[in-house]
């Protein structure tokens, strides 16, 4: 498991062209996320990023790291949307006895209409299938929305439901790697 967070975290430190990153961390009693998002490249078009995060979770007994690749712009029509698109991979163990790795897409939606001043709603949803998954794991979701309020353009605060579950090989149903409700800080730097 360490080797597989050291390789994930070595790529967040790929050269960096262009602004706007981001570090956040949210928390809760019983778990807490840390996020680093950092962008490879930026065109009129938007953003090409790379992420990744770590989860611990006491509740569920998860231990989480995950990396992805995303593209992220504004359409253009709607003043404050921001959409995006990418691959995720996860590895983890839950309940100590389900070591999970997948791959999958993601989808993602930013918005903070410019009249509400500071006030956004964000949501993602991401899947990895069972082709795409290996070790205990037939498969895993993950859907995440979140509150947020920007003090500053460089500091929000939010609230946000996370739920991430996995499909374990043969059992009919998922198991809950995550499903908690947490409080948090982004910094863009």
């Amino acid at each position: 498991m360490k080797r597989y967070l050291l390789v994930m975290l070595c790529l967040l430190f790929l050269p960096m062209t262009a602004n706007a990153g981001t570090a956040a961390l949210e928390f809760n009693d019983e778990s807490a996320e840390m996020r680093l998002d950092v962008p490879l490249s930026e065109d009129s078009y938007g953003k090409v990023m790379v992420g990744g995060r770590l989860l611990f979770n006491d509740d569920e007994e998860t231990e989480m790291a995950s990396v992805e690749f995303k593209v992220v712009g504004d359409p253009g029509s709607v003043p404050g949307l921001e959409v995006g698109a990418g691959f995720v991979g996860y590895v983890g163990e839950s309940h100590d006895v389900y070591d999970f790795n997948n791959v999958g897409i993601a989808l993602m939606a930013d918005y903070a209409p410019p009249t509400l001043q500071g006030l956004g709603f964000s949501v993602r949803a991401s899947y990895a299938p069972d082709i795409f998954s290996w070790q205990d794991s037939d498969g895993l979701f993950e859907f995440n929305t979140r509150v947020y309020y920007a003090l500053t353009p460089k500091v929000k605060v939010y609230a946000g439901y996370q739920s991430i579950e996995g499909e374990i090989d043969g059992l009919s149903r998922g198991v809950d790697l995550d499903k908690e409700t947490r409080v948090g800080l982004m910094l863009v730097f």
